[in-house]
């Protein structure tokens, strides 16, 4: 009678793997074949189309999910209706954090109101004491100063007050010619820079400035020539004018008899110094101091 055999559990094991193994493998063999196949019956598609194809895909899915976000929003107010209760719109906000205000902070504005306070108060003063003074200035424009001192010259340009200070003759010699310098050359400056654009154009203004004060310098109407113009006018009788008349007198006749003697001179042929204009001048002048001693 031949041996019973039994059955091996690892060997059945191993065969069931096996054939499960080339199932699988036969699976995706026939699966690659057809995808193959498939492939080539559509082509190769270029990748923009493939890049289109996924941005559209993409946003699809997005407005699916948008979707379906608010259709379950509104099934959630639809229940929330339903059970009597509104739903709370600002419950879903973001809650901005309010900063915290520290006691250092709150002394700090307390401090800057009181100096906005004070500040403005002190304009108001100003403003005040501004109005103040302006009704003062104008009590004392219009209130008329009957104190007024006659023999001070007023003059509104610089012209006016030359021509106030050439009439008075009868004023007291100038002592100080130094002192209206500045008046009269600014006078004389506005007077000849014209003439002087006018006859040289096309030099610069510092040219122009150097010109005028050479001729300031030359010019009777400079108080410092004036001056001294009337010094030496004045140089010959101002021994005479405080000697007696008889000294007068004595020394006009002494210089007209040398005037005379010396022209008697030239016309005998003899030699003789000619004579000067510093002579004739010296003559008028002890005239003059004649004339004046016979007005005092």
């Amino acid at each position: 009678m031949p041996k019973k055999m039994g059955t091996n559990s690892k060997a059945e094991e191993a065969r069931a793997r096996k054939t499960a193994t080339e199932t699988e493998k036969k699976e995706r063999e026939s699966r690659a074949k057809e995808d193959q196949y498939w492939r080539e019956a559509e082509g190769d598609k270029p990748r923009a189309a493939k890049k289109r194809e996924e941005e559209a895909q993409k946003r699809a899915e997005a407005a699916a999910r948008k979707a379906e976000a608010k259709r379950l929003a509104e099934l959630e107010e639809k229940e929330l209706e339903k059970a009597g209760k509104k739903p709370d719109k600002k419950a879903n906000r973001v809650a901005i954090p309010v900063p915290k205000v520290t006691e250092a902070e709150l002394q700090r504005r307390r401090e800057e109101e009181q100096l906005q306070i004070l500040k403005r108060t002190e304009e108001a003063k100003k403003r005040q004491s501004r109005t103040a003074d302006e009704e003062e200035y104008e009590r004392m424009v219009l209130v008329s100063n009957t104190n007024r001192d006659e023999s001070l010259i007023e003059a509104h340009s610089v012209d006016d007050a030359l021509a106030r200070m050439t009439v008075a003759d009868n004023l007291s010699a100038d002592r100080h010619p130094e002192r209206r310098l500045k008046a009269s050359f600014k006078a004389f400056e506005e007077a000849e820079l014209p003439i002087l654009k006018e006859e040289k154009p096309g030099l610069t203004h510092t040219q122009y400035k150097d010109m005028i004060w050479k001729l300031w310098k030359k010019s009777p109407d400079n108080p410092l020539n004036q001056a001294r113009e009337k010094k030496t006018r004045n140089g010959c009788g101002c021994l005479l004018r405080h000697l007696k008349w008889e000294h007068t007198f004595t020394a006009i006749v002494t210089l007209t008899c040398l005037y005379y003697g010396e022209m008697a001179k030239g016309c005998t042929g003899e030699a003789s110094r000619p004579m000067l204009f510093s002579d004739l001048s010296d003559i008028l002048c002890c005239l003059i101091c004649m004339c004046m001693q016979i007005a005092e």
